[in-house]
């Protein structure tokens, strides 16, 4: 049986919305959000936001100006397509970063 990984920001606000969308539960995810809190401890003073976190473990200032865009809108444009491979890589990142220091 194929093993399906989901890696994502926030756990949290991703995996309702693709079981309502997809209609799947993913049960297999790393969160970058809960990895930032437990290895680098809850209260921190730049916080967990993905662009402290980003800043402060890769050293890499990223652009949120795609964040809050209406991601339903299709085509996507040339700025949300880069936004969502911007942010794909640095996630894949930051659990190279954050999984050596995980127990759970």
């Amino acid at each position: 049986m194929e093993q399906v990984f989901s890696l994502e920001r926030n756990r949290c606000s991703g995996c309702p919305g693709i079981r309502r969308s997809v209609g799947i539960a993913i049960n297999n995810t790393f969160c970058t959000m809960k990895a930032s809190k437990e290895v680098r401890g809850y209260r921190i003073s730049d916080g967990h936001n993905l662009k402290s976190v980003v800043k402060r473990e890769l050293g890499i200032d990223i652009d949120k100006t795609y964040q809050k865009a209406d991601w339903t809108r299709r085509p996507l444009t040339q700025g949300m397509i880069n936004y969502a491979a911007m942010d794909a890589e640095v996630l894949i990142k930051l659990y190279d970063v954050f999984s050596p220091h995980m127990t759970s």
